[in-house]
Order: C-alpha cells, then structure tokens, then sequence
C-alpha cells in the first residue's frame, strides 16, 4: 500500500498509523476478520449462484460436406452436388439455421405437441421484456422455433468441411436428441430438394414428351399420306437415284446374260437325247440297270460256251437282256426328257427375269424423271419426321434417366459425430465459476480492507484539522 507521508508531518497519529515499518503486518492483522467476512459473504454469494442457477446441457453432432460424391447410377443429375469451398460452407451454415429447418426438426421430434417445450419462460426479466414488446407469444409453432433457434449453436470446424451443431436446454437426453435431428434433418432436406428438382425436370420432360410425340405423329402421317398420294415409296436425291438405276441396269444385263445362257443350255439339252447325254450318264437309274446289264450278259456268254446258243438256261439269260435293254432304253428316255424340262423352265424363269429387270429399270427412269419435284417435297417431309424423331428419342432417354434418378440421390454431406446426452452441465460451468468466484472473493476482501484504511484515514485527518483549527 502507497501512503503520501507529506500531509502526515507534525501528526504523530497518523504517522504511527500509516508510516510505521511493519505497517502491512498491521494492516493484514486488523482487516483480516473484515476481509474474511467480505470475502466469505462474495463467495457466499457465488455458492448460492451456482445452487440455485439453472443447468443448461449442451448435445453436439457433427456433419462433414463430402467432396467425394456417391453415384448409384451414371448419369447427368439434375441437381448437381456442392463443391465444398469456404463460401459454400458459409452458406450450409445459414441454412442451418434457418427457422424452416427448425421448424422441420420441432415437427420430427413433436416439440410442437410439447407443452412444456413451447411454454413461455417465466422470470421477472422475460416479463419485462414481454411487456415492452407489447405482449407475450401467442403462436406455439413461433414460440418452438424461437427456443429451437436461441439454443442452436452451428459453427466449422477449423477450415476443414465439418460443421459442428449443437444445442443447449435444460435436459441433457432433449438436448442430443435435438443436435442428432438438426443432423438428419439437414441431410434428409438434401436428398429431398434434389428429389424434388429430379421430379419436377421429370414433370417437364414428360409434357414435353407429349407434344413432340403428337408432332412426329403428325409428321409421319404427313409422310405416309404424301406417299400414298403420289406413289413414293422413299424420297431420293438425284445421286442416290442415278445409283439405283444404275444398279437396275446392271440387274437387267445380268437377267438377259443368264436368259441366253438357259437359252443356250435348253438347245443343247434338246440336241442330247441319245443314251450318251449328260443327263443320261448322270442318272443314278441307268447306271444301276447298266450294271445289271453287264452281269447278265457275262452269264450269258458262260452259258452259250457251256451248253450251246440252243440250251433253254441260254435262251432264258438272252430274254433277260431283252428286259434289261429295254428297261435302260425308257430311263434313258426320261432322264432326257427331265433335263430338257428343267433346261426349258430355267430358261423360261431366266427370261422372267430378264422381262423384269428390264421393266423395273424402265419404271424407275420414269419415275425419276416424272417424280422429281415430288421426291424433294417428299426428302423435306421425311426431314421433318426424322428431326422429330431423334428430338423425341433424345427427350424418351432423359426422361428415363431423370425417372431412375428419382428416390436414389445421394446427400452431398454425412453425419460423422452423433451427439450423447451429456453428464456435466455446460452452464453454469461450476470449476471455472468458482475458480471466478474465490478471485472475485480476494479481491473484494482486499478492496474493502483498503476502504477501511482510506476512511480511517479520511477520519484522522479532519480530526487533526479541527485540534489544530
């Protein structure tokens, strides 16, 4: 303690109060008992805060936005996922704290049936605060939100993509239970918004779908009606026609080379009659009954050297060979009249053909030249249907995709840390309230021993003004 000794000259009280040596000593020892009881009261005071404030128990789960992205399916989504940057993380945490997110959470968990839950708090203060507002709250559903919203603590975690969520209440198991539900909550509204933007494009998709379909409908009948108004089958340009006639032309020499060449074959099918044609010596018949025709006549002439050219056995072999030439003679007959058949249907179905390729290449060169503005009239229609088509067929496949995508998103974010009814209460904190409280306790012994001191001084000193005045 610092004295000023210089109003202290000529007072003998006041320099054997204050500028004595052992003047701490004297001090400590006469304001011990008032520095304990100021001290005590202070803590006093302290003990009872700490007994009679309300615990408050904080829950904390964790989620992390996932840079890694989970596809059930390949495919362009409609939504596309976040990109975990700082500024998108700063908007999840807005969105965290929004009132429809906890408006969300107090319906999962019934708060807003909870009567306890959405009761105004009482107290002195809160009511003033009531009244200078103009009235307590009137509407549960804002009353839930407000407490939800009040207790909420959301914050990242470092820089990293992890968002901490916690929530502070009076009861330790609500409290988890309310961090827990912000958590599934916040994940559940991610995997709905992209369902509902996937639904929604797959609602578009498919009206449109059906004014394409009624469109190419139209613009097939168009083409079918064309075609049947002016005999078309296909529409062509000049190159793709001068290649089809060419082709016609090519099939119609053809025709005529194979129709002279069955021509030629019938002739010489018809000149071949005798047991030397091919068609003879071709048939299976004749070559049998030559081979019995040889037999015979080796037996024949065993029998003639044996008993004569009169011996019945003899005349019996030479009426056999009768049989067998005879029999040669008519499978001869009909294998040439069989090959001259076919020679000559050959020929007559090669001239056909001829007769047809000839036709067909003579209708196409009229056609070419009769139809042509009705072949670019007809192109243009067919361009039409098939822009149509390949239109339509474009929407059909991503209006299959988005319906896939429906019911199987995927969230861009996931829960890493899920919160645990809490044993200790997170306010007051009582260690570091104490700890507060025995330094707020010294400090106030100490201060009302200096006031103490600073009165006697105060005292001494007009008691010396009024001896000496």
């Amino acid at each position: 303690m610092i004295v000023d000794l210089e109003p202290m000259e000529g007072s003998p009280a006041l320099q054997r109060r204050f500028a004595q040596p052992g003047y701490i000593f004297t001090f400590a020892t006469e304001r011990a008992r008032l520095m304990g009881i100021v001290a005590g009261g202070v803590l006093l005071l302290v003990l009872l805060y700490l007994l009679l404030a309300p615990r408050e128990y904080s829950g904390r789960s964790m989620v992390i936005i996932d840079p890694r992205k989970q596809e059930a399916i390949k495919s362009d989504p409609v939504l596309s996922g976040l990109e975990p940057d700082a500024t998108v993380v700063e908007t999840e945490l807005q969105m965290l704290q929004s009132r429809s997110l906890a408006e969300q959470v107090g319906k999962d968990l019934g708060l807003d049936r909870d009567a306890d839950f959405i009761a105004p708090p009482s107290g002195l203060l809160r009511g003033l605060k009531a009244l200078i507002r103009g009235g307590g709250q009137t509407d549960p559903g804002r009353g839930m939100t407000d407490k939800l919203l009040g207790g909420l603590d959301v914050a990242r975690v470092g820089t990293s993509y992890a968002i901490s969520i916690g929530w502070t209440g009076d009861d330790p198991g609500l409290a988890a239970r309310i961090a827990n539900q912000y958590a599934q909550r916040y994940i559940i509204n991610q995997v709905d918004t992209k369902d509902s933007a996937t639904a929604q494009v797959n609602s578009k998709i498919r009206d449109r779908l059906d004014e394409i379909r009624k469109q190419l409908t139209d613009a097939e009948a168009r083409v079918v009606a064309f075609r049947q108004k002016t005999g078309l089958i296909s529409a062509m340009d000049p190159a793709n026609s001068s290649v089809q006639i060419g082709a016609l032309g090519q099939q119609a020499a053809l025709a005529r080379a194979q129709a002279a060449e069955q021509a030629a074959l019938l002739a010489a099918a018809q000149r071949a009659s005798g047991p030397a044609s091919p068609a003879a010596q071709a048939s299976q018949a004749v070559q049998t009954l030559r081979a019995q025709q040889g037999t015979i006549e080796a037996r024949a002439a065993e029998l003639n050297t044996r008993y004569g050219p009169q011996h019945p056995l003899v005349q019996q072999v030479a009426e056999q060979q009768r049989d067998i030439a005879a029999m040669i003679d008519r499978e001869v007959a009909l294998a040439n009249r069989g090959a001259q058949d076919a020679a000559r249907a050959a020929a007559s179905a090669a001239g056909s053909r001829a007769g047809s390729s000839a036709s067909s290449l003579g209708t196409a060169r009229g056609s070419f030249a009769a139809n042509n503005v009705a072949t670019v009239r007809l192109a243009e229609l067919e361009r039409d249907a098939a822009a149509l088509t390949e239109l339509y067929q474009s929407y059909l496949s991503r209006y299959k995709e988005t319906g896939v995508e429906v019911g199987m998103q995927s969230p861009d974010a996931r829960i890493i840390s899920r919160a645990v009814p809490p044993f200790d209460p997170s306010s007051p904190n009582i260690p570091l309230t104490f700890a507060l409280g025995i330094l707020l306790a010294l400090f106030a012994g100490i201060g009302a021993g200096i006031i103490a001191e600073l009165l006697l001084f105060v005292k001494l000193k007009r008691n010396e003004t009024a001896f000496v005045g």
